[in-house]
C-alpha cells in the first residue's frame, strides 16, 4: 500500500480521479459521489477489505462541509468473508438511501476501510 491515504496500488486510476481530496479540511481521505463511492466500497470489498463506515460531505461550488451525518460497522468476527460482505452490504445500503432521500444538494462520501488478515 504505498498510495495515498492507505489506499492500494492497485486502486483504480478512475475512481481516484473522480475522487475529491478532503485534505483541505483537515481530514486525510477521499470522498466520491454516490455512484463512486459505491464503486470505490465494491472493490474494497472485493479486495478483501473491510469497510468500517463513512461519512457524508455536502459539495457546494467546491466548499466541503461535513453533514455529521455517518455510518459504521460493527461485527464480532471482522475477519470473515461474511463480514467483509457484510460490511460492503451496509455501506451501499446507506448510501443508497442517503442519496435517494437528499436530492436538495450535492453530497460526497468518505469510506473507512482495512484490510483484513
Amino acid at each position: 500500500m504505498n498510495r495515498k491515504y492507505g489506499f492500494p496500488s492497485y486502486f483504480p486510476e478512475i475512481l481516484l480521479e473522480k475522487a475529491v481530496d478532503l485534505k483541505e479540511i483537515g481530514i486525510y481521505n477521499y470522498a466520491w459521489k454516490s455512484d463512486e463511492s459505491i464503486a470505490t466500497v465494491e472493490f474494497l470489498a472485493n479486495n478483501g477489505f473491510i469497510i468500517l463506515g463513512g461519512d457524508v460531505f455536502s459539495l457546494n461550488n467546491e466548499v466541503i462541509e461535513s453533514t455529521g451525518d455517518s455510518w459504521y460497522f460493527e461485527s464480532e468476527n471482522i475477519r470473515e468473508k461474511a463480514t467483509i460482505d457484510e460490511s460492503k452490504e451496509q455501506a451501499v445500503s446507506y448510501i443508497e438511501k442517503y442519496a435517494k432521500k437528499n436530492t436538495d444538494e450535492e453530497y460526497i462520501y468518505s469510506i473507512v476501510f482495512e484490510a483484513s488478515k
